[in-house]
């Protein structure tokens, strides 16, 4: 392609936009947890939005049994609810865990970033705000669910966004459950991880 002056122009590839893309994931969603903890220090909040607490042997259980149903449940849901659309489930994306960037990338993105810092942003911040306005917990736990899955929408497709609706109910069920983050933490950063923890070989 060449611009008005006749110059060759090269377009960037489709693989430089998802990099660009996912970096530009990474950095916002720092930089959004950064100013939650600014925002929240000065409103006396910081305390309910990062409520990371120790895990107790019930809270491990508890991500686990979470865990357990989100691994085998998020295939059979989009298997069903792509039948019931006619095909139209999620595209597969193959990531070559053997390629080193690729495999940093995937840590940094979904391993690190995705489940450490949506925590905070939904579990943490949007808990506490909606719990200081005056919303029982049943309110947030459903509420909380759709916003979670509705925030995959644009980026993964519907059948995607609605598997992860039922998997933000799992995670705003546990942090409400124990008043903590980590649990939810937990389970989000073992599911995220697993595809990773498959591949490591056994002694």
């Amino acid at each position: 392609m060449a611009n008005r002056e006749g110059v060759p122009v090269e377009l960037p590839t489709r693989a430089s936009l998802q990099l660009f893309g996912q970096l530009a994931y990474v950095a916002s969603s720092w930089i959004d947890v950064a100013a939650v903890w600014l925002w929240s220090q000065r409103r006396g909040m910081r305390r309910d939005v990062f409520c990371f607490r120790r895990l107790t042997w019930a809270a491990v259980a508890a991500s686990v049994v979470g865990l357990v149903i989100a691994i085998y449940g998020a295939p059979a849901l989009t298997h069903w609810l792509s039948h019931l659309t006619g095909g139209g489930g999620p595209t597969q994306a193959r990531i070559d865990f053997h390629a080193p960037h690729a495999a940093a990338m995937y840590v940094l993105l979904f391993v690190v970033t995705a489940p450490l810092c949506e925590e905070i942003l939904y579990r943490g911040l949007l808990v506490a705000w909606l719990r200081r306005v005056g919303w029982r917990d049943p309110g947030i736990w459903l509420a909380g669910s759709l916003l979670f899955g509705a925030n995959h929408l644009i980026p993964l497709g519907p059948v995607w966004s609605a598997v992860m609706i039922v998997f933000g109910a799992i995670l705003f069920a546990l942090r409400l459950r124990y008043d903590s983050l980590s649990p939810a933490w937990l389970t989000h950063f073992l599911f995220n991880a697993q595809p990773l923890l498959r591949l490591m070989p056994i002694a």
